[in-house]
């Protein structure tokens, strides 16, 4: 009896001291779907507004610098629902979100497709935070991934290939990688009005 508990509880430390104790993403076989904020599955065809679960802004968009460059940002006013994007999932075979899946980011703002993806600037910022920014395509180090949050919506996270950061707004509203508190979000279906 005592030789059966101990082999019990070696296999508990073995299989626990093999669990990761860092918070990851979760692994793509669990194969959740994203849903809108109406319960659809997003669709990698189709268009959403991102919005903060807290409505005290508007939704994502671009915001213009001096600099030339656009940053990803939450808008001024809670009625403005920001720029419509699109998920491209790294592994699309059925054409529908899902959460932990590594996938591109994209705006439909510019005709050429040049400035549209989201990607995480080189340039470290204020805290150690990194600005996001919309620029040319490319997939070097810019996946994504949506993970439910534990408040009933989801967070975006940046996934380099080791493990994920949150994306959280700076002191600016804009929005950043960041240690520090994920930004709630929840997708809206952007109608095409033609």
């Amino acid at each position: 009896m005592a030789t059966m508990r101990l082999a019990t509880l070696s296999f508990l430390i073995i299989a626990l001291a093999m669990k990761p104790l860092l918070i990851t993403c979760k692994d793509v076989n669990d194969a959740v779907v994203v849903v809108d904020y109406e319960g659809n599955p997003i669709l990698s065809n189709k268009s959403y507004y991102i919005r903060p679960l807290s409505f005290i802004s508007g939704g994502i968009g671009l915001e213009y610098n001096s600099h030339s460059q656009y940053y990803i940002a939450l808008q001024g006013s809670e009625i403005d629902p920001g720029l419509p994007v699109s998920f491209s999932p790294k592994l699309n075979i059925s054409g529908v979100v899902h959460e932990s899946s590594n996938l591109l980011i994209r705006f439909h703002v510019f005709k050429d497709d040049k400035s549209n993806q989201w990607k995480v600037n080189e340039k470290a910022e204020k805290r150690g935070e990194y600005l996001l920014s919309a620029g040319r395509k490319t997939v070097k180090d810019n996946w994504f991934q949506i993970v439910k949050s534990s408040k009933g919506a989801y967070k975006i996270m940046y996934y380099p290939g080791q493990s994920c950061k949150s994306v959280g707004v700076s002191d600016q509203r804009r929005l950043a990688i960041t240690d520090h508190i994920a930004l709630n979000v929840q997708f809206f279906l952007h109608e095409n009005k033609k």
